[in-house]
Formats: structure tokens, C-alpha cells, sequence
């Protein structure tokens, strides 16, 4: 791996990790709907999305103002990756260690937004008892699901970082070669 993509990936994963650490924790702290909550997640998504345009365009700053996909899809996966797992470290750490009763407040609460959204858009009372069992018995915060989400994510992680990685790419012409 190249050099400048292995520590920029790094150094942007990092802040990356960071802003999601701060969202935990303030989420954790003050308002636990925040875990639940559509708009929160998007504002940190978008977030984490303008960090990888940073971190494409900081590599290719340090490579004389061009990148090939294959590096700017490097820089923005391997950030990913560790702003990831950093992040479902800390998840495992808050809610499955520090206050597991936090992760059934927040089962609570997904439940209860999620019955919500799915009255108004008429489901059916079965439906709505087979969504309140499945949720109920679901500890989307156990180290297991922790875990699965986030190889999971990493195909998710995959198809942001190719598209981003094609628009930002920008190969040296044939003069420079």
C-alpha cells in the first residue's frame, strides 16, 4: 500500500472514529433517542461522507493533484474500516460493559418509532405483532450482532468508497508519463 494512502487513511479514519465517539457518548449521555433517530443518523452519515472527500483529496494533494481510483479507493476503505471498528468497539463497550440497561432503553425506543412508522403506513395488526416479536427478541447491541453489522457495514463501506473513489479519481495525463 502506498505510503501517503496508509497514513492519511489512517489519520482520517481516526477522525472519522472520533466524531462518531463524540456522537456516542453525547447520545448515550443526554438524549438515547438519538440511536433511534433518522435524522441524527443521516447528519453523522453526510458527516462521515464530506471526511472522505477530505481524506481522497488530502492524498491527492500529496501526490501532485492526481489519484487512480485503486488509491482513492483505498484511502476512503481503510478510513472506513477503522472508524468502524473503532466505533463498534465502543458500542460493545458502552452497552454490553458499561450500562446494559441503556441497550434495552434503546431497544425500547426503536421498537416504539418503529410500530409508530409502520401504523402509518397501514400494516396489518399480524404484521405489526411479527415486527414487535422480532424486536423484542433482538439485542441489536449484543457483541454477536455488533459484529455481524459490522462485517456487514463493510459491503456498505465498499460501494461508498468505489463511488466516491470515481468521482475524485484523477489520473496524470499521458505527458506526465
Amino acid at each position: 500500500m502506498n505510503p501517503i494512502v496508509k497514513q492519511e487513511a489512517s489519520k482520517w479514519g481516526l477522525a472519522m472514529a472520533s466524531v462518531s465517539i463524540v456522537f456516542y457518548l453525547l447520545a448515550y449521555m443526554f438524549y438515547l433517542e438519538w440511536f433511534a433517530s433518522l435524522a441524527v443518523t443521516s447528519v453523522l452519515f453526510v458527516v462521515n461522507v464530506v471526511l472522505l472527500v477530505m481524506a481522497i483529496r488530502s492524498v491527492r494533494e500529496q501526490m501532485d493533484g492526481f489519484i487512480e481510483f485503486k488509491d482513492a479507493f483505498t484511502t476512503a476503505f481503510v478510513a472506513n474500516v477503522i472508524a468502524s471498528l473503532i466505533g463498534t468497539v465502543v458500542v460493545i463497550f458502552i452497552f454490553n460493559i458499561l450500562d446494559p440497561d441503556a441497550a434495552i432503553a434503546v431497544g425500547d425506543i426503536v421498537l416504539e418509532k418503529s410500530v409508530s412508522m409502520a401504523e402509518r403506513f397501514g400494516a396489518s395488526d399480524s404484521d405489526l405483532e411479527k415486527m414487535v416479536e422480532g424486536l423484542s427478541t433482538t439485542n441489536q447491541f449484543a457483541v454477536r450482532n455488533q459484529v455481524r453489522g459490522f462485517f456487514s457495514g463493510l459491503l456498505f463501506s465498499a460501494a461508498i468508497s468505489a463511488v466516491l473513489a470515481a468521482f475524485l479519481k484523477k489520473n496524470k495525463p499521458v505527458i506526465y508519463e
